[in-house]
């Protein structure tokens, strides 16, 4: 696969994203980005209703990766009240009734083998970490390793702003404290007990430490509310492409979806540097 094919790749899935996410919703969709990718937006109708390139600014180590997220939920929070952060790669194909209880919405809960897969070691690393430099305390951040489960982030959303910047924050310090210690984080934990980043502690296991401190009502996406009552969602309802979209044929899946349902978008990615496939 070119590098052009690549970005075009990129592009039809986080088209087919926003506009399931407009429909789904109801809403307006804004993505935030850096001056880069915003230069790409720029020259295709993308079904943004708004970018911003503020992420430029943005100081964090990259290893990072939700460094963006934080960023958002502590600028954006009160301005917007049950605001969502969706990652890129999540599509909703139906409408999705929230209960007026509901604390804290997330895609899922992680435990058992994705906890050990994911979470245990790197846990551990940060307790050790957090232990030797006496920051466990609960005056500090919220701090649960005997926690044996994690909250998936590809979506999240908070009732109270409140609780959305007081998380973010926290999480960001605990990014800063945790930074010198990245290099040895990637020298002891095994690629396969930590899938390629620390950055699953401080954003899908300490906000499980965060909804545990503040005894939140916790909603997951595969939980439907009507008139406050919950039902599963029929798997089709949603998808989180993660891993997936390595593959060609959910690539193929995306650029199909777009040519469907936003057909002078396809033709403007085939006309442009970006490529076809």
């Amino acid at each position: 696969m070119t590098q052009n094919d690549s970005l075009a790749d990129m592009l039809y899935m986080y088209a087919a994203s926003a506009y399931t996410l407009k429909k789904a919703f109801n809403t307006k969709v804004a993505m935030v980005t850096d001056s880069g990718f915003a230069s790409i937006l720029s020259d295709l109708p993308m079904p943004y209703d708004y970018v911003t390139t503020e992420l430029d600014d943005l100081r964090a180590d990259p290893r990072w990766w939700a460094a963006p997220k934080f960023h958002i939920f502590r600028k954006y929070s009160e301005q917007y009240p049950w605001m969502l952060q969706i990652d890129t790669d999540v599509f909703f194909w139906e409408p999705m009734m929230i209960g007026t209880h509901v604390d804290l919405l997330t895609q899922s809960i992680e435990h058992g083998k994705i906890f050990d897969d994911s979470y245990k070691a790197p846990v551990k690393f940060f307790q050790q970490k957090l232990e030797g430099l006496g920051l466990t305390p609960k005056d500090y951040f919220p701090w649960r390793p005997d926690l044996l489960t994690a909250l998936n982030c590809g979506v999240v959303g908070f009732k109270d702003p409140l609780h959305a910047l007081f998380y973010a924050t926290q999480a960001m310090q605990l990014c800063d404290v945790m930074t010198p210690y990245l290099d040895e984080f990637d020298e002891k934990i095994p690629l396969k007990k930590r899938l390629g980043s620390a950055m699953v502690v401080p954003e899908q296991y300490f906000l499980q430490c965060y909804a545990s401190a503040h005894n939140m009502q916790v909603a997951y996406v595969s939980t439907k509310f009507e008139h406050g009552i919950p039902r599963h969602y029929d798997p089709s309802d949603y998808y989180h492409a993660m891993a997936d979209k390595q593959k060609p044929k959910v690539r193929r899946k995306f650029r199909d979806y777009v040519i469907q349902s936003q057909p002078e978008l396809h033709r403007a990615i085939m006309r442009s540097a970006y490529g076809g496939l």
